[in-house]
């Protein structure tokens, strides 16, 4: 017989050394369980806490790896041990700030450009950036909230204009998955 507090859960995921090194005890992590939906048909997502990053390595298909162990908040009682989750640490995150998706944003070594639909016609503009996320990049300057910018297809044959945008209540999150 074995006895498992189901209240204690934790996930152990191995990450690669180029983000192990960013992920701190105590940064906020999420945990989703692809076996397990929410009440809306979701994949189950759970918030937790990184509360220890190991000191030594392992090695998988030649990728240096390091458990993380993260601890997790309020665990539903359908959550059995031994489910495969998926994890990823919010390394950094900002509120309120001018941002863009990130595949709008190029750069030619150190310069920084989006393309914005001024006066009909698009100009490219030298952006300064803060936070990169998976998804969208901080604007710290060059843009102004409400300009739109020219986001190239994935073919590039065309363009479609997306505004500028603030986050209200997300932020940006420099999340790493492990």
């Amino acid at each position: 017989m074995v006895l498992t507090d189901l209240q204690g859960l934790e996930v152990t995921a191995d990450f690669a050394e180029a983000d192990a090194v960013k992920v701190k005890v105590g940064q906020s992590a999420t945990t989703t369980f692809s076996a397990l939906t929410d009440s809306s048909g979701n994949t189950l997502s759970l918030t937790g806490t990184v509360e220890s990053v190991a000191v030594d390595s392992t090695v998988s298909s030649n990728v240096v790896e390091y458990a993380v162990t993260v601890s997790l908040n309020n665990p539903p009682s359908t959550l059995k041990v031994g489910q495969t989750a998926n994890v990823s640490a919010t390394v950094a995150s900002r509120r309120n700030v001018l941002a863009v998706a990130s595949s709008a944003v190029t750069t030619t070594g150190p310069v920084k450009t989006v393309k914005v639909l001024r006066n009909g016609q698009q100009q490219t503009v030298t952006v300064t950036t803060g936070l990169v996320g998976d998804s969208a990049t901080e604007i710290t300057s060059g843009l102004s909230a409400g300009e739109q910018v020219v986001q190239s297809t994935s073919s590039g044959s065309t363009s479609n204009g997306v505004p500028g945008f603030r986050i209200p209540s997300g932020g940006i999150g420099g999340g790493l998955g492990g």
